[in-house]
């Protein structure tokens, strides 16, 4: 899967979650550059380009099926300077990778899709997890 700087963010996340079922990604602006991902710093703008929140040069990222969470994360970072969380379907639940960015994203994606609702008193599949900002 390949991520260029003129493509539209609704068709980055839409390629994202048909490649890894069960996954999405989200883009954020740390608006107050702390580090930290928050609601109200959810970019939202689907049909902006991904040039139009970057200030970076690069124009071209590639991610395969071996790609980690993390590294996803990261690539976005540092080849367009934008924030992008991963996300992953446990249940009825929308969980932030960050307790499992190691495992690479068709792991993930197969987890998920694996994933049921928990049961009363059950805790997530990973409950180190963070539930979406929503």
């Amino acid at each position: 899967m390949k991520i260029t700087t003129e493509s539209k963010l609704i068709e980055i996340k839409k390629a994202f979650s048909s490649h890894y079922p069960g996954l999405k990604i989200e883009f954020f602006i740390d608006k107050n550059n702390d580090g930290n991902l928050t609601a109200d710093e959810k970019y939202s703008e689907g049909e902006s380009l991904l040039s139009e929140i970057s200030n970076s040069t690069n124009s071209i990222l590639d991610m395969s099926k071996h790609t980690t969470a993390a590294d996803l994360e990261n690539a976005f970072k540092e080849h367009f300077a934008v924030m992008v969380q991963v996300f992953r379907k446990s249940g009825s639940a929308w969980l932030m990778t960050s307790a499992s960015d190691s495992i690479a994203l068709s792991e993930l994606s197969n987890q998920a899709l694996q994933s049921t609702m928990p049961s009363a008193g059950e805790a997530p599949l990973d409950a180190m997890d963070r539930m979406e900002l929503e």
